[in-house]
């Protein structure tokens, strides 16, 4: 078909070559692309759903982790102070047998077993006096962080001034709601001194844990949306090159020169 064939289709009201085949590739791939289209539509309110969620618990694992950094500050502040050669908190251990074997702060008695493994004694000593050691640091840094705390600091001590500041920082966060569940919910306990820094520091890793499970797998959710949004992205260009394709073809290119020369000389 050419000029003349338009022209006939024209008094007809009949459209021309070209507009017929604009209106088939206009249409190529239409239920496809609509499908496609709703597809994305639907698959990007769940991307903002998952950011969104994703976004909720990265701010309760770094509210947490502030509470968990406070509680190991204080722990390390008081294992500092127990471990000082000058240390006045002391305390016992005992041989197998029930006798006193050395009374002292902790650092004597660390020095003490390093001369009682330098003297080759049964590794089952050794290791039961370690053991008695390292439950002795246990017990007497927590007493230690909570004599602090009960005294709010008041021991004229830099150290002391500061975990005592960091507990006070826990309560003020908990008390204003940065201490929450894997829902998000602000929650309190009621417990006081040492007992409260040990909750927390075990409530907050227990819930860090889980979500940091939970937030890997929401992580892949989304990786797997954006994949699937990707290939869709692919199939609709593919489908819009393929249109670009057939407005270069032979029959395509006649077909706009006959129209575009009716155009022009209807104008005229």
């Amino acid at each position: 078909m050419g000029i003349f064939a338009d022209k006939f289709r024209r008094k007809l009201g009949l459209k021309t070559e070209k507009e017929v085949l604009d209106q088939k590739i206009s249409h190529y791939g239409k239920g496809k692309i609509d499908a496609i289209n709703h597809s994305i539509a639907i698959r990007n309110q769940l991307i903002s759903s998952v950011n969104e969620r994703i976004r909720q618990l990265e701010k309760i694992i770094n509210d947490n982790q502030k509470f968990i950094d406070l509680c190991e500050f204080i722990k390390n502040k008081a294992i500092e102070q127990i471990k000082k050669r000058d240390s006045s908190i002391q305390d016992e251990i005992y041989d197998e047998k029930g006798r006193l074997i050395i009374k002292s702060n902790y650092k004597v008695m660390n020095d003490y077993l390093s001369s009682l493994i330098s003297k080759g004694l049964s590794s089952e000593f050794i290791l039961n006096y370690n053991e008695q050691l390292s439950n002795i640091l246990k017990k007497n840094w927590m007493l230690y962080a909570d004599n602090v705390i009960v005294n709010k600091g008041n021991f004229n001590n830099e150290e002391c001034y500061d975990l005592y500041a960091s507990y006070a920082k826990i309560l003020d966060l908990m008390n204003n709601g940065f201490l929450k569940n894997e829902k998000n919910i602000p929650i309190k306990f009621n417990e006081k001194g040492i007992d409260l820094i040990l909750k927390v520091y075990e409530y907050c890793n227990s819930i860090n844990n889980f979500l940091a499970l939970y937030l890997q797998n929401l992580k892949i959710k989304l990786n797997n949306l954006n994949s699937d949004f990707q290939s869709e992205e692919y199939i609709l260009k593919q489908i819009d090159e393929i249109k670009q394709i057939l407005r270069s073809s032979e029959e395509y290119t006649r077909a706009k020169a006959s129209h575009d020369y009716l155009e022009q000389i209807t104008r005229k």
